[in-house]
C-alpha cells in the first residue's frame, strides 16, 4: 500500500470514530460535518492506483491478452484502476482504463480454470436459447475471455461521473454516512435479480437440500474437521450445544449431515446467479457519489431450478461476515461484545424482540439493510406462495452460514468464525421455533 494511501487510511479510521461518538453525543453540525470530511477521504482513497497490490503475472497476462484481442494497441497505454478479490480469496478482479485517443474501460477477471470455464459454458449455452434476448441488461456479458482471464465491458460508460464501485466498496465508504444510498443500490440488485429470476421462471418445487448446496455436501467433512481443531473446547459432534466465547449456542454442526437429507417445503424454485457476493455486483456512480445502476458479474455459478432465496440469503450473509465483522471498531468493542451485538441485532431480526440492545454506527445499518432483504423476501414469495413461511429461508441461512466457513475471507478472521457460527445456531433456533409453532415474525 502507498505511504499517501496508508495515512489516509489511519486519518479515515480516527473520522470514523469521531463520527460515531457524534452521533451518539454531539449535534446535527458535528455530525454533517464528520460525515463530508469523511466522504472526501474515502473519494481520495479511491482514486489512488495502489500498484503493489497488483499481481506481476496478472498484469504481463492481461496486457498480452488485451493486445493479441487489439484492445491495446501500439502506443496506447494500460491503467488499471482498482483490484477486487473473491470471497474464496480465488479470483481476481481488475477495472483497467485504456488511454488513447478515447478513453475506454474494461473489466478482468481471472479466476480458476474450472470456474472461468463454468461461466463460458454458461454464456455459450445462454446464446443457443430465447433466454439471451431476455437476460437482464444488469448483467455483463462477457466480451472475450481465455481459458484463465473473462474481460467484460466495464460499467464506467454508464456513470455521469465516472466512477463505478463494487457494492462491498461502496458500503465500505458510505454504509454509516449515507445508509440511504446503500439501501437504494440494494434495492437496484433485487430488480435485476428478480428479472433473472424471472426470465427463467420454474415453480413451487420441493427439493432436497443436498441437491441444493452440493458444495455444502462434498466440504462437509473439512468443514466438520475445520471447526474441531479451531475450536477444540467443544464436542462438536455429540453435544446438543457449544461454547462460543463462554456463551452457550445450539450446535449448528451436530445435525449437519442429516439436515441437509431433509427436503424443503413447497419453494420457489428458477434460475439464480449462486454466488451473489458483495463484489460481483458494481455500482455506477452520479457526481454526488450516489447509485445510478447496478451490472452483475460471474455467472459460473449460475444454476436453474434452484431456490430464488438462494440469492437473497448470501447477501444477508455477507452482510454481517464481510460488513459487520470487517468494520465494526474492534479497538472500541471486545470480542465478546462484538458477538453480543451480533445475538442482539439479529433477536430483533428474527422476531424475538422489538429493539436490539446495542447502537453502533456499524451495527445498526447493517441490520437496517438485512431487514429491508427480509420485508422484500416476504413480499415476494407471499405473492407466489399463499400462506408463505420464512422457514426455508432460515434453512438457507443456515447452510450458507456453515458453507462460509470454507470461504479464505472468514478462515482468516476469528470473529468471523464466530459470526458464521453463530448465525447458522440462531438459524437453527428459529427453524425449531416455527417447527413448534411459536408465533414469530
Amino acid at each position: 500500500m502507498s505511504k499517501q494511501k496508508d495515512d489516509l487510511e489511519v486519518a479515515l479510521k480516527y473520522i470514523n470514530r469521531a463520527y460515531q461518538n457524534y452521533c451518539k453525543n454531539g449535534g446535527e453540525k458535528d455530525i454533517n460535518a464528520t460525515g463530508l470530511l469523511r466522504s472526501e477521504i474515502v473519494k481520495r482513497i479511491s482514486e489512488i492506483n495502489d500498484n503493489d497490490d497488483y499481481d506481476v503475472n496478472d498484469m504481463q497476462r492481461l496486457r498480452s491478452f488485451l493486445m493479441k484481442k487489439n484492445i491495446l494497441k501500439s502506443g496506447c497505454k494500460m491503467n488499471v484502476i482498482k483490484k477486487y478479490s473473491g470471497v474464496a480469496g480465488k479470483s481476481r478482479v481488475y477495472f483497467v482504463k485504456i488511454i488513447s485517443c478515447n478513453e475506454s474501460y474494461y473489466i478482468a477477471k481471472f479466476d480458476e480454470e474450472d470456474r472461468l470455464k463454468k461461466e463460458n459454458d454458461f454464456w455459450r449455452s445462454i446464446k443457443k436459447t430465447s433466454f439471451s434476448i431476455h437476460m437482464p441488461r444488469e448483467v455483463l456479458c462477457p466480451e472475450h475471455s481465455d481459458e484463465d482471464i473473462i474481460i467484460y465491458p466495464a460499467a464506467h460508460s454508464y456513470s455521469t461521473s465516472g466512477y463505478v464501485w463494487s457494492f462491498a466498496e461502496l458500503i465500505r465508504n458510505q454504509l454509516s454516512t449515507n445508509t440511504d444510498n446503500c439501501l437504494d443500490a440494494l434495492k437496484k440488485i433485487y430488480d435485476a435479480i428478480d428479472l433473472l429470476h424471472k426470465y427463467a421462471p420454474g415453480n413451487t418445487s420441493i427439493l432436497r437440500w443436498s441437491d441444493v448446496f452440493t458444495k455444502l455436501s462434498s466440504k462437509i467433512n473439512d468443514i466438520i474437521n475445520y471447526v474441531k481443531i479451531k475450536m477444540v473446547e467443544n464436542d462438536w459432534q455429540k453435544k446438543e450445544t457449544i461454547y462460543i466465547l463462554s456463551k452457550e449456542y445450539i450446535n449448528p454442526i451436530k445435525y449437519l449431515r442429516e439436515k441437509l437429507d431433509n427436503n424443503s417445503g413447497g419453494i420457489f424454485a428458477s434460475r439464480i446467479h449462486g454466488d451473489l457476493n458483495l463484489t460481483n455486483v458494481l455500482v455506477s456512480l452520479s457526481g454526488k457519489m450516489s447509485p445510478e445502476k447496478i451490472f452483475i458479474i460471474d455467472m459460473a455459478e449460475s444454476r436453474i431450478a434452484m431456490p430464488s432465496l438462494f440469492d437473497y440469503v448470501r447477501i444477508e450473509t455477507e452482510l454481517w461476515t464481510e460488513v459487520f465483522a470487517n468494520y465494526v471498531d474492534r479497538e472500541a468493542y471486545t470480542e465478546g461484545e462484538i458477538c453480543e451485538m451480533y445475538v442482539s441485532a439479529r433477536e430483533m431480526l428474527d422476531g424475538y424482540s422489538k429493539e436490539m440492545m446495542w447502537s453502533d454506527a456499524v451495527l445498526t445499518p447493517t441490520s437496517r439493510m438485512v431487514q429491508d432483504i427480509r420485508d422484500r423476501v416476504r413480499k415476494i414469495n407471499s405473492t407466489n406462495i399463499p400462506d408463505y413461511r420464512m422457514i426455508d429461508y432460515y434453512n438457507i441461512l443456515y447452510f450458507t452460514h456453515v458453507y462460509s466457513l470454507s470461504y479464505e475471507t472468514v478462515k482468516k478472521s476469528d470473529i468471523k468464525i464466530y459470526i458464521a457460527l453463530i448465525g447458522a445456531s440462531l438459524a437453527l433456533k428459529k427453524i425449531n421455533a416455527i417447527y413448534q409453532g411459536v408465533e414469530v415474525k
